[in-house]
């Protein structure tokens, strides 16, 4: 009986050499957005509503008190709002002081271009900065398939007091009484600082 001849090696590897070890596989690909919108349909029914509820909190919110009341503070944003559309910045921190900075008002100065009043555009900005971290947060964990984080997410600014809400949105509660910065005649009204449609602002 014949022996048959060995088989040649392939160049380069001895045939006594171990196997290749297989790669590991890559990572994962993250959720889209789509993909995680097509999740449970319930799940994403819970969080619309959530987010709905939080639009409709900030809502009542602007329109029963920010859009109303003013402090000193808030027209030193109007009119920072106003310098910026005229290309002045005289300095980096809010006017007078040596810390915090005029953020909304410059935030609010394209509203302000296409004529919504000062007393609206600022606090919109201002609610709008307040609820960015909560929002990120959700969609992040949304986009992760996270939907109890996201829910969770979303309802930290509907559990928290009323007065943090007013305070993240640059108001004072009431409290805070300036003198007038918008122009107009003054009035004094129970101490409290009440935004005139004509401009003014009594305090």
């Amino acid at each position: 009986m014949l022996d048959t001849p060995p088989v040649p090696a392939a160049p380069g590897h001895s045939p006594d050499a171990a196997p290749a070890p297989k790669s590991l596989p890559g990572p994962l690909p993250q959720a889209t957005f789509l993909q995680a919108l097509r999740g449970s349909w319930w799940q994403t029914a819970l969080l619309v509503g959530m987010a709905a509820l939080l639009a409709i909190d900030r809502f009542q919110l602007c329109t029963q008190f920010l859009f109303k009341y003013s402090d000193e503070d808030q027209t030193l944003l109007w009119y920072a709002a106003k310098q910026t559309l005229q290309g002045h910045f005289p300095e980096p921190c809010f006017y007078g002081q040596a810390y915090n900075s005029c953020m909304e008002g410059i935030l609010a100065a394209p509203l302000m271009l296409v004529h919504v009043p000062p007393w609206i555009a600022v606090p919109l900005v201002a609610v709008m900065l307040g609820l960015l971290p909560f929002l990120l947060m959700a969609a992040m964990a949304w986009r992760q398939k996270r939907f109890w984080l996201a829910g969770l997410s979303l309802l930290v600014p509907l559990i928290l007091p009323l007065r943090y809400a007013m305070l993240a949105a640059g108001g004072d509660g009431g409290e805070g009484a300036g003198g007038a910065a918008g122009g107009g005649a003054d009035e004094a009204v129970g101490g409290e600082c009440e935004v005139e449609r004509g401009g003014a602002v009594s305090g």
